[in-house]
């Protein structure tokens, strides 16, 4: 039985990884935006 918090919640669920596909869309924000600061720097 898996440990129970205070709001009914697993004790374990916030170690979980977030799925392939989230990872892959905050890369890809990431990776844009810092495209973008690059961009306006070099530009200035």
């Amino acid at each position: 039985m898996p440990r129970v918090v205070r709001l009914g919640r697993a004790a374990n669920d916030n170690g979980r990884q977030p799925g392939a596909l989230t990872r892959l869309f905050v890369v890809g924000l990431v990776g844009a935006f810092v495209a973008l600061v690059l961009a306006n720097w070099r530009f200035i």
